[in-house]
């Protein structure tokens, strides 16, 4: 096995990672299921007195702050005001929302549900509309990992306190968009557009949707946003939290896991570890010297991995295994970018230093230079 990862780390030069498991198999996914049907048309009056959203009394917070997105915008749509509730009334016109008692006496299997996935349903004057919640929490590494916490505290934090499923929202949005014609451009008055002075006529609805993909990320931290204070919009590139940049993430249905694929080995810390007692592990350079440290052309450390420092990296990767700390084997933390319950990425740092021992050159010296790099 040893051997095997030693090869794997060599044929990494073009990068790579390591997962014992897949959030998204796509062979595994259930078949989409969009059926509308147009004959059994459901309306709903504006400024209707009628109107109740339902969620379950232990509801999740990310549940309950779907039934609110809901409640907002639909409110909006239809001038009036829509209560939410903790039990159906069965006279009223109901927005059922998460997987919950109700959902289920209504004959809705949430066991079909994967991850970001979602289903809305309607039944007469009931409309059901449900995924796969889990709470918030804090940041994977260091202190306090795992804690929860709640949606004002996560929309003010970073971006490890938004990896978690959020089903039910992406199931409210979808239908915002597609039966209310509420458009999400940005998270404000004049980027929410919320059509109005209009009945909304609700057709059959059947739908089951999710994501073909796990990883659904984009650089949402940058520019100048409303709620950006003064002096940080004097660099618009800056990267800097904000609830509104957290908001239109969720609304854009971002990703709800990291999956670790870069930079893993940079992870390490084999530098801070091994790179004075053991510098044989690093690169060797054309100037004789290791790159076991940042030198003057300022190329990150990078590795030999004819060396035994393939031997250490196999221990780190049985430590992650076993669930033991980082601290076990030098590490300050697992990173998450890196490193989670079955991933332990072995891509390489930025800007590549091919290695010119011996060993590892005769397998690289034939390559073109663009080819190495990653």
């Amino acid at each position: 096995m040893r051997k095997s990862l030693a090869v794997m780390l060599i044929l990494s030069v073009v990068g790579g990672s390591v997962s014992a498991r897949e959030r998204f198999i796509k062979s595994e996914l259930p078949p989409r299921v969009i059926h509308i049907d147009g004959s059994q048309e459901l309306t709903i009056p504006r400024k209707s007195a009628d109107l109740e959203i339902v969620v379950a009394k232990d509801a999740l917070p990310i549940t309950k702050f779907a039934a609110q997105e809901l409640k907002t915008h639909l409110e909006k749509a239809l001038d009036t005001t829509i209560p939410i509730v903790n039990a159906v009334t069965p006279e009223k016109i109901s927005f059922v929302l998460g997987v919950n008692e109700f959902s289920r006496q209504a004959g809705l299997d949430d066991k079909k549900l994967t991850r970001d996935s979602f289903m809305i349903r309607r039944d007469g004057r009931k409309i059901y509309i449900l995924g796969p919640d889990a709470p918030l929490v804090r940041a994977f590494a260091g202190e306090g990992k795992g804690a929860p916490v709640s949606v004002e505290t996560a929309l003010k934090s970073g971006i490890w306190h938004q990896k978690s499923a959020k089903g039910t929202l992406f199931g409210v949005y979808d239908f915002l968009e597609r039966f209310a014609g509420v458009r999400f451009f940005f998270p404000d008055e004049l980027g929410v557009i919320v059509p109005k002075d209009r009945d909304l006529k609700l057709p059959g609805i059947d739908i089951f949707d999710r994501a073909d993909c796990d990883i659904r990320f984009m650089g949402f931290y940058a520019g100048a946003w409303e709620d950006v204070p003064a002096e940080k919009i004097k660099n618009p590139y800056d990267v800097y939290v904000t609830p509104q940049r957290n908001l239109s993430a969720w609304r854009r249905r971002t990703e709800t896991a990291v999956t670790p694929v870069m930079h893993g080995l940079g992870r390490l810390e084999l530098e801070k570890r091994f790179g004075e007692t053991h510098p044989e592990y690093f690169a060797l350079r054309t100037d004789g010297l290791r790159q076991n440290k940042i030198h003057s052309d300022k190329r990150l450390p990078h590795l030999c991995f004819a060396s035994g420092v393939s031997e250490e990296i196999f221990k780190d990767m049985q430590a992650l295994a076993a669930g033991e700390p980082s601290t076990t084997r030098g590490i300050s933390f697992w990173n998450p970018t890196a490193f989670q319950d079955g991933y332990f990425c072995v891509s390489l740092e930025d800007g590549l230093y091919p290695c010119h021992c011996e060993e590892c050159w005769k397998h690289l010296e034939k390559e073109d230079a663009k080819a190495r790099s990653n």
